[in-house]
């Protein structure tokens, strides 16, 4: 888990709060919203401060158009902190857990997702693999953040059909939760039932064709059984 995480999200959640007491209710929502996705993979809905956070969140009024600003606001957000970042490789800093760069992956990972649920698959695929390279090079790959976007990957490739790709994310993920955790965590169980679930479908994939081969033999065997009938009978 990245060291200040809990910065971030205090930053953000006050923002919201600031923007809510301007009545920038668009503005506020998207903040809220970032907040929720972030505490959602670091400490669960099930959370005091999840909870929170979405309880200030379903008290904004709804919006009056069909068209919000999340995507644009996340965007921004992005773009600041990786201006920040630029600037500190520029001048010889290396990005380390505490700096901008880690709250640049977060932010990374929040776009990424929100992607995967506007089906915009190619740029989640972007900002989701973006952030997995950043995480990977920080931690390794046995280190939690790195399977919840390994995970990410996995439900961004089932989305497009990619049982495959799905597979082998999900599997990477549930080897480093195990090693981590162990068998015996939620997080782990819900990995298995992703896997079993992709099994049951590629096997429903395959059944109709074993089908098709199947029947093709079976006519195969039938004319050739009626063609020694009736050559009995010539005889």
């Amino acid at each position: 888990m990245l060291t200040n995480h809990n910065n971030v999200v205090m930053i953000r959640e006050h923002l919201g709060d600031l923007y809510l007491k301007q009545k920038q209710y668009d503005q506020g929502r998207d903040v809220f919203s970032s907040v929720l996705m972030t505490l959602e993979r670091t400490v669960g809905p099930t959370n005091f401060k999840y909870q929170a956070v979405l309880k200030k969140l379903n008290s904004i009024p709804k919006p009056t158009s069909a068209r919000t600003r999340s995507e644009e606001s996340i965007i921004d957000e992005i773009d600041a902190v990786e201006a920040v970042t630029a600037n500190a490789t520029d001048r010889g800093t290396s990005p380390d857990k505490n700096s901008a760069y880690a709250a640049m992956i977060d932010l990374k990972i929040d776009i990424g997702v929100a992607h995967m649920h506007m089906k915009r698959f190619d740029e989640a695929d972007e900002y989701l693999a973006s952030a997995l390279e950043a995480l990977q090079s920080l931690f390794g790959d046995d280190n939690m953040q790195v399977a919840t976007v390994q995970e990410y990957l996995g439900d961004l490739a089932m989305k497009q059909n990619n049982l495959q790709e799905a597979q082998n994310s999900y599997q990477r993920a549930a080897l480093t939760i195990e090693d981590i955790l162990g068998k015996e965590n939620p997080r782990y169980t819900e990995l298995l039932s992703k896997r079993k679930r992709i099994a049951r479908k590629q096997k429903t994939k395959i059944e109709p064709k074993s089908h098709a081969v199947v029947a093709t033999i079976s006519i195969d065997f039938a004319h050739d059984f009626m063609a020694g009938i009736d050559q009995a009978i010539d005889r």
